[in-house]
C-alpha cells in the first residue's frame, strides 16, 4: 500500500510526540490572564476577541453606560500563600471624579463555550476563581453602588438587573445591603462573605454544584481561602436548593471607586483554579498534555466539536488554529513551563515536526474542501 506524503508526516509526527515527557497537573480548562499579546493596555474590552479556551465570540458591551472595563498594565498580585500568580495584565476602571453616569460606567460580557455553559439538565461540579480589587477611594458619590463579576442565564444577553442574572459577586451597597464583599444567587438571595471593603486584592472562588433535578443546585463561595490542602478548604459560604444555568460572564462597573479584575479561571477542582498551572492542550481533561491530546486533535481535524474533540481555541471547530495553540502550549500564559520548550524535549525536532505537519494538514484540508467549492 502506498502512503501519501501527508500520511507519512502525520505518522512520523505522532511517533515523535509519543516520546515527549508527560506533563501532569490538575489544571483549569480555561484561564483568562489578560495577557499582553492579546490585550493591549488602554483598549476597552468591547470588540476584543482573543482565542481563549472556554469562550466564544468577542467581548460585548451592553446596558447603561458606554465606558466599559478597559485593559490595564500590570497583573493583580494576590498575597495569599500558594496561589499560582498571573503574568498578564488586568482589566478595570480608574476612580471617577463624579457619581456614576453614562460617560463613566458600563457592563461588558463574553459568551461561555461548551464545558462551562450549562442548562437545567446539566449535572456536575465546576469551579470559578478570579482576583478582584476595589480602590476604596470613596471620593465621589456612588462609591460602591455596583462592581461585580456576574453570570447570566442562557438565551439572553446580560441586559437589565433582573431575571437574567443568576450569580454576581463583589461590592454593591445598592443590591447586597452593605459594603462587605458579598455574592447573590438568582438576583434575590444574598450571602455576606464577612469581609469589609478595603483596597486589597482579594481571591474569590465559587463552586457550582449542578443537578438535573429541580431546586437541587448549590453555590459555595470562598473569599481569600487557605490554599494548598486536599479538596475544598473550610470557610465557604453556601446557598443551596436553587436552580442555576448560565452561558455568559459579565464585568460591571457602576461605582465611582476604581476597580480591577484579573485571572478568571474555570476548572473541575478547587486546586485547578487556585494553585495548579493551565494546560489548554489537555483536551481530554486527564491532567496530561501529551501525544494522546495530539491524536484527538488530529483525528477531528476540520470538523465541528468541543474541547473534548480538540477544540483548543473554543470556537466550535477543530482546525489549524487548534494545532497552533497545542504547539505553542498556552500554559506559558499563566507562568507554567511549556511542554515543547522543556529542557527534556528536543525543541528543534518538535518544532520542525509541527511545521511539516501544519503544511501537510493544510494540503489535506484544501483537498477535503475542494469538492465543496
Amino acid at each position: 500500500m502506498r502512503l501519501s506524503t501527508s500520511a507519512i508526516i502525520v505518522s512520523v509526527c505522532t511517533a515523535v510526540l509519543a516520546t515527549l515527557p508527560r506533563t501532569s497537573c490538575s489544571a483549569p480548562f480555561s484561564a483568562e490572564p489578560f495577557t499582553a499579546s492579546a490585550y493591549v493596555a488602554g483598549l476597552e474590552l468591547p470588540g476584543l476577541n482573543p482565542p481563549v479556551p472556554g469562550y466564544v465570540g468577542p467581548w460585548t458591551d451592553i446596558n447603561f453606560g458606554d465606558a466599559e472595563a478597559a485593559v490595564m498594565a500590570g497583573t493583580l498580585t494576590y498575597g495569599g500563600a500558594g496561589y499560582l500568580p498571573g503574568t498578564g495584565g488586568k482589566v478595570g476602571k480608574a476612580a471617577d471624579a463624579t457619581g456614576i453616569n453614562a460617560a463613566n460606567s458600563g457592563r461588558v460580557y463574553r459568551t461561555l463555550g461548551a464545558g462551562i455553559a450549562n442548562n437545567n439538565s446539566t449535572s456536575g461540579t465546576i469551579y470559578l476563581s478570579w482576583l478582584f480589587q476595589n480602590g476604596n477611594e470613596n471620593a465621589a458619590d456612588n462609591a460602591t453602588t455596583y462592581q461585580t463579576l456576574a453570570l447570566y442565564s442562557p438565551g439572553s444577553d446580560p441586559s437589565g438587573d433582573g431575571a437574567n442574572r443568576v450569580f454576581d459577586a463583589g461590592i454593591s451597597d445598592a443590591d447586597f445591603g452593605g459594603t462587605n464583599y458579598s455574592y447573590r444567587v438568582n438576583n434575590t438571595t444574598v450571602a455576606d462573605l464577612g469581609v469589609a471593603l478595603d483596597a486589597n486584592v482579594h481571591l474569590f472562588v465559587a463552586k457550582f454544584q449542578l443537578s438535573a433535578a429541580a431546586a437541587s443546585d448549590s453555590v459555595t463561595v470562598w473569599l481569600d481561602p487557605t490554599l494548598g490542602g486536599v479538596g475544598d478548604p473550610a470557610g465557604g459560604v453556601t446557598i443551596s436548593n436553587v436552580d442555576l444555568q448560565f452561558n455568559t460572564l459579565a464585568l460591571s462597573d457602576f461605582a465611582s471607586n476604581s476597580v480591577a479584575w484579573d485571572e478568571i479561571r474555570w476548572g473541575n477542582s478547587f486546586a485547578s483554579v487556585t494553585t495548579e498551572s493551565f494546560l489548554a492542550c489537555d483536551v481530554n481533561n486527564d491532567g496530561l498534555c501529551n501525544s494522546v491530546d495530539f491524536g484527538i486533535i488530529r483525528d477531528h481535524m476540520f470538523t465541528a466539536g468541543t474541547k473534548a474533540q480538540g477544540d483548543v481555541s473554543g470556537d466550535g471547530f477543530i482546525d489549524l488554529i487548534d494545532f497552533r495553540l497545542f504547539k505553542d502550549d498556552p500554559n506559558r500564559v499563566v507562568g507554567g513551563a511549556s511542554m515543547l520548550t522543556s529542557a527534556a524535549v528536543p525543541e528543534p525536532t518538535g518544532l520542525l515536526c509541527f511545521g511539516f505537519l501544519s503544511l501537510a494538514l493544510l494540503s489535506r484540508g484544501r483537498a477535503l474542501l475542494a469538492p465543496l467549492a
